[in-house]
């Protein structure tokens, strides 16, 4: 007779921020479904009986949308997944590339700081009126707390991210130069 020991398998280490972007993501899914499930109610109940679900429209351009892209602009951040012109930071020295992605960076912070502030002032100015949407009874003034939020994630994201490429966390960076569409289009600029 043999005796058999169960294995006990490893649970995945996440970090809270992990579980926080995967709730984002979530949250982000679930809200694009219940968008599409409005619209769509919306339009079969105008084809069938000629009476759209009312005020789709407003909740779907003051509140689902700006909640889903709120969301989205965090977890892109997060995520790394903003859009990068690297056709020449992935040429820079090494040294260069850890200042110009410190400014860059910072950069943002300080933008998003501004966003986040201004916007705040909107979603407090907001809240004490209470603010409907044009033309209708539905009242969006919660979710004019979203954008200060959402700026100000980001603007700390980005201010992290200007101390970690100072220190050199992304000294390691790989780019692919066999891209000849980009090697092409230098060449094209340099005989400019």
């Amino acid at each position: 007779m043999t005796a058999t020991t169960q294995v006990q398998r490893a649970k995945p280490e996440h970090r809270w921020g992990e579980r926080v972007t995967r709730a984002l993501e979530y949250l982000a899914a679930i809200g694009t479904t219940l968008m599409m499930l409005h619209v769509l109610a919306s339009v079969t109940t105008r084809t069938l009986f000629d009476r759209p679900v009312p005020g789709t429209n407003e909740w779907v351009g003051y509140i689902w949308l700006p909640a889903i892209v709120m969301i989205g602009f965090v977890v892109a951040v997060v995520r790394g997944q903003t859009i990068d012109a690297d056709i020449i930071y992935q040429r820079l020295p090494i040294r260069l590339r850890r200042e110009v992605r410190c400014f860059t960076s910072a950069l943002s912070a300080v933008v998003c700081a501004g966003f986040a502030w201004y916007s705040s002032q909107e979603a407090l100015h907001s809240l004490s009126v209470g603010t409907k949407a044009p033309a209708s009874d539905i009242y969006i003034a919660p979710i004019f707390i979203l954008p200060p939020l959402a700026f100000a994630a980001m603007a700390v994201l980005f201010a992290v991210d200007s101390v970690k490429a100072i220190r050199g966390a992304f000294d390691d960076e790989s780019f692919d130069l066999t891209d000849t569409e980009g090697a092409d289009l230098l060449k094209e600029l340099e005989r400019d």
